[in-house]
């Protein structure tokens, strides 16, 4: 069930294509290229990170897939943009940290800055769908 309760969320055959192949390709970039296995983990963040941005970027293009009563939670391409945004920038910023280690307050700094850009532009008049219960 989704987060309003009402209606049913699953993985659809893209997305779990799409994140099998980003775990592959994940495994062979920490495997063959670093010395470390666990860049997986951020590796795989960017990919699906990506993955949802295009999907955010481009959801016009794929049509409507809401119910008559309104949109599906997750279907806004505000929402599914935010959070693969989100996602690009932390596995970002944990290969930023393996590459130059101790630098944790930039790092801070620029998840601070996104954030409130992130924040800025989601307020705007007409930037996303609102969600009525």
């Amino acid at each position: 069930m989704s987060q309003d309760g009402k209606t049913s969320v699953g993985l659809s055959g893209q997305t779990v294509g799409f994140v099998t192949i980003a775990v592959g390709f994940a495994i062979i970039v920490a495997y063959y290229m670093t010395d470390s296995f666990l860049l997986i983990i951020p590796v795989t963040l960017i990919e699906v990170g990506f993955y949802g941005l295009a999907m955010g970027a481009f959801g016009e293009l794929r049509g409507s897939r809401s119910s008559a009563g309104g949109i599906k939670w997750g279907t806004d391409p505000a929402y599914t943009m935010f959070w693969g945004s989100l996602l690009v920038l932390v596995g970002t910023l944990w290969l930023v940290n393996v590459a130059w280690p101790n630098n944790l307050p930039a790092l801070a700094a620029a998840f601070l800055i996104w954030f409130g850009v992130a924040v800025m532009l989601l307020t705007r008049k007409g930037a996303s769908k609102v969600q009525v219960w």
